[in-house]
This record gives C-alpha cells, structure tokens and sequence, in this order.
C-alpha cells in the first residue's frame, strides 16, 4: 500500500470531522505499530477502533485500507478463516464502488495468506491477477508489491535470476509511491536473489540494508529475519563472532513464550556457533532451549534440536549423555526427505565420535 498514513490523509481530506480524521489517524499509527511490534491484541484493538471510527464517518475507502491490516495481523495470527471472510469483504466492496486499486492491495494480501498457508501455486496465481489489476489501475504502490511478493514465489522455486529482475522492476515503484511498510522485506529478497545468483557482493550489502531498514521502523518479524540470515551467511563463512552477534539479535527479538519453527532453527544454529567458539556452556544452554522448544514441533525440527544439544554435550565431554540425542536425531534424519543442512552434518559426525569415545 502506499503508505497507509498518507493514503488515509488523501482518503479522508475534507470529509469528516477533523476530530474523527484524527482519531482514525492515530488508532491506525497505534495498530500499525503495535503490528511491527508483534503486539497483535494491541493492533487488533487498535485498528478496530480505527474500523469503527472509519465506519461512522461513512468512508468505506478508509474501512478498507485499515481492514487490510487487519487481514495481515490475523494471518500472522493463522487466523486463516477469519483473514479470508474479511478479505473476502474488502474485494467485493471494491468491486462494489469499482476501486481497482483497493482490489489489488486486496489481492496482495489475499497471496500472502495462501503463501502462509503453503499454497505456493496458488499465491503466485494471486498475485499475477493482482499485478494485472494494479497495472490497469495505474497504481505504482500496488503494482510494486504485486511484483515483490511475485519475485518470492520464484525465489521460492531457485528462480533467482527472475526474482531479482522483478524486484529490481519492484523497488522503484514502491519508492515512488512513497510504500516503506515492506521495503525491508523486499531489499532482503533482493539481497539472497543477487547472492543465488553470484553477486556476493553486492547482496550481503542489501542485506544488511534490510537490516537496516527493519530496525528503523521498529518491524521485529524483519528484522529477526534478516539478523538470522546474516548470522547464517557468517557462520557459513566462519566468521563465527559476526554469527554469534547476528544470531543474538535475532534471539533477543522472539518472545519469551516462543515455541516456532523460526525460534528452534535459531537456537540450533546459535548452539553451532557457540560450539565453533568453544563455549560449550552457551552451546548447552541454547540446544536444551531448542530441544524444549522443538518438543510438539514437526520430525525435522526435533531431529535438528537434539542433534543441537547431543553436539554439546558430546563437545562438553559428556559422551554418554549425548549419544541418545544424537541416536534420536540420527533416526530422525533418516526417514526425513530433505537437503542436509550443517546441524545433520555435525549431528552424525557426533554419533560417530561419541560411539567411539
């Protein structure tokens, strides 16, 4: 969306009472904020505020753009169900008070829905009739994020290449029409699309501009993300201290209650560090953490955290102990179809070393 501040300012500019713009306008900054913040009751209570006030004031354009993110907390939510009806409502009013523009924000929000739910196909399906929407629109803002959250579904498939053609297409627009709300998000796409394919360079620096980008408007989702990737890329290139500062600042973004699969590939990743540095005590810490994490979580991850901690503690000296970690995981990875990652690798080379200490 063009930046949803300034859109409701264009929407609203002269219609209702100067009190009610005002409230419309700050209720929308506060579930905005909260939204980044990932104080999802917080937003939720805020931008239904912001709904109301919108709908006393007769603007169905405004009740709109706040229903869009609306939509965007509840997915994060996995509110699925409840994202969908309201998403379902926004496009018919759309089509209602023929707003294009409107239906292809809509529509973007509708793919990401979808991409969260694991329908990759049908995301990118959605978002093509979205780009073709705004087009007709002549809406650079829609078109820019139609053409980013297109450029992920093919970064999705290893077509790095024409995901870096469409966000190089994307950037631009987005800039124009004044939408920073997922610039972090996608300068980052562009970061691993240029890195996939060869350009190092100039990828790592985007990268840490997304970085950047996510810390300035305070969007902990972004960035907890793009730290997490840094510290992936340092960690690959043994630069194990750089790892361990980026991996930390992802760390400390989580929730002290999480129990996700982004939380538990976290710890085992930061154990491995911890491990690569020699200390075994941290290295512990984080794999009991992710093995506490990973319990009611899929066979790929628990396999991952109790390799993480069997690691540890065969480094710790404490063979014995570590071997039923290391025996779980072992199993685990094997019925497990999947590329092998570093935390399989050092799992079995543990079992290995273990058995024979």
């Amino acid at each position: 969306m063009t930046d949803v501040l300034d859109r409701l300012k264009a929407l609203l500019n002269g219609a209702p009472p100067k009190s009610q713009t005002q409230t419309m306008r700050d209720t929308l900054d506060t579930g905005r904020r909260a939204k980044f913040a990932e104080d999802y009751d917080q937003a939720l209570d805020a931008l239904n505020h912001a709904v109301a006030v919108a709908r006393a004031a007769n603007e169905p354009a405004a009740v709109a753009v706040v229903g869009l993110h609306q939509a965007e907390v509840l997915i994060r939510l996995q509110r699925w169900d409840e994202a969908e009806t309201l998403l379902a409502s926004i496009e018919q009013t759309a089509d209602r008070d023929g707003q294009p523009e409107q239906e292809a924000y809509e529509l973007c929000t509708l793919g990401t829905l979808r991409q969260e739910q694991g329908n990759w196909s049908e995301a990118r399906a959605i978002y093509e009739r979205a780009l073709q929407v705004a087009r007709q629109a002549r809406s650079a803002g829609a078109e820019g994020r139609a053409l980013g959250h297109l450029a992920d579904t093919y970064l999705h498939e290893e077509n790095a290449s024409y995901a870096a053609h469409l966000l190089r297409d994307a950037l631009p627009k987005l800039n124009n029409a004044g939408d920073i709300e997922l610039s972090s998000y996608f300068v980052g796409l562009l970061g691993q699309a240029l890195i996939a394919t060869g350009q190092e360079v100039e990828g790592q620096h985007l990268l840490g501009r997304a970085l950047q980008l996510a810390e300035h408007i305070h969007y902990r989702a972004y960035e907890r993300r793009w730290a997490a990737v840094l510290g992936e890329r340092a960690f690959s290139e043994a630069r194990y201290h750089d790892a361990y500062a980026h991996y930390t600042h992802a760390l400390r973004l989580f929730a002290p209650d999480a129990m996700t699969p982004e939380y538990v590939t976290t710890l085992c990743y930061l154990s491995q560090v911890c491990l690569s540095l020699r200390d075994y005590a941290q290295a512990l810490l984080h794999g009991k953490a992710a093995v506490t994490a990973a319990d009611t979580l899929s066979d790929p991850l628990r396999a991952k955290a109790q390799g993480a901690l069997g690691s540890a503690l065969r480094a710790a000296g404490q063979s014995g102990d570590a071997i039923p970690y290391l025996s779980a995981a072992a199993d685990l990875y094997a019925r497990i179809d999947g590329d092998t990652d570093i935390v399989e690798i050092e799992t079995l080379r543990s079992l290995a070393g273990a058995q024979a200490d």
